[in-house]
């Protein structure tokens, strides 16, 4: 399955990757998200992992 994040506007990238479920799904976002942060939004406050589950989880879309 292949799952997305769209990071919020005014940046708007998108994290796309391949897992076998949705928690697969969160687990990679997350790791690219946590890059994503540290090299384009220094600045970003931290969240912790909790919180970045949740908000990769109710935000990322699913296609089969």
């Amino acid at each position: 399955m292949k799952y997305s994040l769209s990071c919020p506007p005014p940046c708007s990238y998108k994290i796309n990757v391949d897992a076998q479920n949705d928690d697969e799904g969160i687990d990679k976002i997350m790791e690219k998200a946590k890059e994503h942060a540290k090299e384009t939004h220094p600045d970003m406050p931290p969240m912790s992992d909790a919180q970045m589950k949740e908000m990769v989880r109710s935000n990322m879309q699913k296609a089969a």
